[in-house]
């Protein structure tokens, strides 16, 4: 029995280690770097160079904040900075599309959570929400502790989805949502179990909601420790 245990747990970090490179690699997606960069190109054409600056803080504050020095866990605050900073360059590159808000309680800000789990629902709200706007478009993001547990809601007022669908999808064992939503899943359920979730919840053109669900009470899970 203690040899199977030592099996799972191998095999448990295996997977935990895979996840983290996923994750990794979901900062660094191809298309928004492209849009990045040509942005600030086309900006540095155009004399606009106020704004390169502040895109080129915003991209180095981007990778530094989800590399956080190598460890999975940081602090609700980071987390939200790097979303913000996501936001703020995807402003530049859609301008006029859409206008954001961030509400978190301070008290919340140094609770520990996973990296990069708000930015991939962002960013679905952008490329599947809101794209098809030609303006007007709102995310907002809001923190709140319910019964011992961490609800982050990632809203938007973009055309929506099939969330009945979408819910169904991200239960599957491989995680046919998408790439990014389905790693957020896996990475979830390795570290805190399965009192943790993410729900989707969608009245197109009105409301599309994406909620996370995390623990709180007991810290992390003691059979997956972070680091």
């Amino acid at each position: 029995r203690i040899g199977e245990l030592i099996v799972e747990v191998k095999d448990t970090e295996k997977e935990k280690r895979k996840a983290e490179i996923k994750a990794l690699q979901a900062q660094i997606e191809p298309h928004f770097l492209y849009n990045t960069l040509n942005t600030i190109f086309w900006k540095c054409e155009m004399d606009e160079y106020e704004d390169v600056k502040q895109m080129v803080i915003s991209l180095s504050a981007l990778f530094q904040l989800g590399l956080n020095n190598g460890q999975e866990i940081t602090t609700l605050g980071k987390e939200l900075e790097h979303v913000r900073q996501y936001l703020n360059l995807q402003q530049q590159c859609y301008e006029g599309l859409f206008d954001y808000t961030i509400d978190a309680g301070v008290e919340l800000l140094e609770l520990p959570v996973l990296k990069i789990i708000i930015q991939p629902l962002v960013e679905n709200s952008i490329l599947h929400g809101l794209k098809e706007l030609r303006g007007g478009g709102v995310i907002r993001i809001s923190v709140e502790v319910a019964k011992n547990t961490l609800l982050i809601r990632v809203t938007d007022n973009g055309t929506g989805m099939n969330a009945e669908k979408l819910n169904a999808w991200l239960k599957e064992p491989n995680g046919s949502g998408g790439y990014a939503l389905s790693n957020i899943c896996s990475r979830l359920q390795l570290y805190y179990g399965k009192e943790a979730g993410l729900v989707f919840r969608s009245s197109p053109r009105v409301e599309t909601e994406a909620v996370l669900s995390i623990p709180v009470e007991g810290g992390i899970n003691p059979e997956h420790p972070f680091n």
